[in-house]
C-alpha cells in the first residue's frame, strides 16, 4: 500500500540507492491512516547549535520512533558499544554502535520538539510522548552475530508483517509499527500525531543552506561530536579530490556567554598553537573561518582513515609487534617533535589518533589540540591553555589521562602527555585498554 502522500513526508532525496531501498520497503508497508505520519532524510538543528541529520522519523500507534538506517551486506558482529562489519569481500570494519548516535539525535530532537507551542502546551497535561531510537539492518541478506546487547532496539525487514522474525533473526521492525500491545494500548493517538506534526513544521526540519557551507567548503555528513563542537566531513567546491575535516566549535548557540567565550577560545587556541608546526603526524588547521554556528577549523581528511582503536580492531590478526611497535614509534616521535616546540597535546587518547594506510603500512596522526598549551618559541607567546582539560574531553577517554589531570587544574604538560603515550601504548601493544573503566583504573593504581 502506498501512504498517503500528507502523512509520508520525504524532506530530502537520498543520493544513495541502498536507502532509497530501505525507505521503499518501508513507504510500501506504512498504513496510510492517521496517526501514522513520517518524515525521512532531514537535517535539524539542536540547541547546542549541532547539526544532526535523520534518516526516518516515524509517528506509529505503538510510539514515535527514529530510525538510523545501515543496509550493509555481509555479515555484522559486535555488542553494545562497537560493531565490526565483514564485507562479502571479506574486508573488516570497526564502528561504534549506530543506536548510541541515533539516541543522542533523538534526544536532542525531542528536546527541539517540546520547545514547539503545539507540544509545549502539553507538558502540564503530562500527555506528551517519548522518543524512541532504533536501528534498521535493511539488507535481508545480512548474516547478524551481533551479541544480546548488540541486538537491542534493532530490526530488520519484516518478511511479512505476520512473521516473527526474518531472515537474518531480528524482529521485524514493520510489525513494531503496527503490532499493539495490548497491555500498554495505544501510544500516540490522532490529536497527539497532529500536534507532532506541527512541532515538526514550525521547528524549522528544512535547514537553510547557509548552515551547509563554511566559507568556500560545502559540508557533508557528520563525522562525530563532543564537547562543544561537531565535525564534518567537507569538500571544495572547484577542485575535485579535495577532502577536508571542518570542526565547528558550537559558540554560537552556547547557553551563556562564559561558554560562548570558552568554545570561541577553545578554536582560537588550537588554530595559534599550531602555528608553525608543520609535522606529518601532527594534524595542524589549515584555516580558522567563522561561521553562523561559531569559529571553524579546517584541517587536510583521509577519507579511509580510521579512529585507532577501530583500527586496531580491524587488523588485529594481521599486525605482528614489529607493526604495533611501529605505531608507538610514530605516536612517541611526534610528541617529541611537539614538546621540542614547546607544544604539549594534554589529552591524549585513542579518540584523537587517525590511522591511514599509504602502500600498505600504517600512517598515525594526532588531531584535537584544543586542550593544548605552549611554552614560548620564537613564533609563539606562552599559554597554559585551558585549566581544566578533563570538562573538554569526553568521558570515556579520562582513562587514558594521567590521575592529576582529573583532579588539579593546569598540571604539568610534559609528565602528562608520557602518561597518556604509556596508556596508548598499552592498548597498540595488547589491544586492551589499560582498564575497563575508571573504577579498574583506580584498582590498577592502587594495587601496583
Amino acid at each position: 500500500m502506498s501512504p498517503n502522500p500528507k502523512l509520508w513526508t520525504e524532506v530530502t532525496t537520498s543520493e544513495h540507492a541502498h536507502e532509497r531501498a530501505a525507505l521503499h520497503f518501508i513507504r510500501e508497508r506504512f498504513p496510510p491512516r492517521e496517526p501514522f505520519r513520517a518524515w525521512a532524510n532531514f537535517t535539524f538543528l539542536a540547541d547546542d547549535g549541532s547539526r544532526s541529520e535523520v534518516d526516518l522519523l516515524i509517528v506509529t500507534p505503538t510510539g514515535v520512533y527514529l530510525v538510523e538506517i545501515k543496509s550493509h551486506p555481509g555479515r555484522m558482529d559486535g555488542d553494545g558499544g562497537t560493531w565490526v562489519w565483514t564485507t562479502p569481500e571479506g574486508r573488516r570494519r570497526t564502528f561504534d554502535n549506530p543506536l548510541l548516535l541515533a539516541e543522542r539525535k533523538a534526544k536532542k530532537l525531542k528536546s527541539l520538539l517540546m520547545q514547539q507551542k503545539s507540544l509545549r502546551d502539553r507538558r502540564s497535561r503530562q500527555d506528551g510522548f517519548f522518543l524512541r531510537s532504533v536501528v534498521f539492518l535493511s539488507d535481508p541478506t545480512l548474516t547478524v552475530g551481533l551479541n544480546e546487547p548488540g541486538r537491542t532496539d534493532v530490526f530488520g525487514p519484516d518478511e511479512s508483517t505476520e512473521s516473527e522474525d526474518q531472515a537474518n533473526r531480528l524482529p521485524g521492525l514493520i510489525k513494531l509499527f503496527t503490532r499493539v500491545d495490548p497491555r500498554r494500548g495505544r501510544q500516540v493517538d490522532r490529536p497527539l500525531s497532529a500536534a507532532i506534526a506541527e512541532a515538526v513544521e514550525t521547528a524549522g526540519i528544512r535547514e537553510s543552506t547557509t548552515h551547509r557551507k563554511v566559507g568556500i567548503y560545502e559540508l557533508g555528513e557528520s563525522l562525530g561530536e563532543g564537547e562543544g563542537w561537531q565535525d564534518f566531513a567537507a569538500v571544495h567546491p572547484e577542485v575535485s579530490g579535495t577532502y577536508r575535516r571542518v570542526r565547528i566549535y558550537l559558540a554560537g548557540r552556547a547557553l551563556d556567554e562564559q561558554e560562548r567565550d570558552a568554545l570561541s577560545r577553545a578554536a582560537e587556541r588550537e588554530f595559534k598553537f599550531l602555528q608553525g608546526i608543520d609535522y606529518p603526524a601532527i594534524d595542524s588547521p589549515l584555516e580558522l573561518l567563522q561561521s553562523p554556528r561559531g569559529p571553524a577549523l579546517v584541517f587536510r581528511r583521509d577519507p579511509e582513515s580510521q579512529r585507532l582503536d577501530h583500527w586496531l580492531a580491524d587488523h588485529r590478526d594481521s599486525l605482528d609487534l614489529i607493526d604495533r611497535i611501529e605505531l608507538v614509534r610514530q605516536l612517541a616521535e611526534a610528541l617529541r617533535h611537539a614538546h621540542r616546540q614547546g607544544l604539549y597535546h594534554r589529552a591524549l587518547s585513542p579518540s584523537c589518533l587517525q590511522v591511514s594506510e599509504r602502500s600498505g603500512d600504517p600512517v598515525l596522526r594526532i588531531q584535537d589540540w584544543q586542550t593544548a598549551a605552549r611554552e614560548r618559541t620564537s613564533t609563539s607567546s606562552p599559554s597554559t591553555g585551558t585549566l581544566h582539560v578533563a570538562d573538554r574531553v569526553a568521558q570515556q577517554t579520562h582513562i587514558f589521562l594521567a590521575p592529576e589531570t582529573l583532579r588539579v587544574p593546569n598540571p604539568q604538560p610534559g609528565p602528562t602527555d608520557m602518561w597518556s603515550l604509556g596508556a596508548v601504548a598499552f592498548l597498540i601493544l595488547s589491544g586492551k585498554p589499560p582498564a575497563p573503566d575508571m573504577d579498574g583504573l583506580h584498582e590498577q593504581l592502587r594495587d601496583h
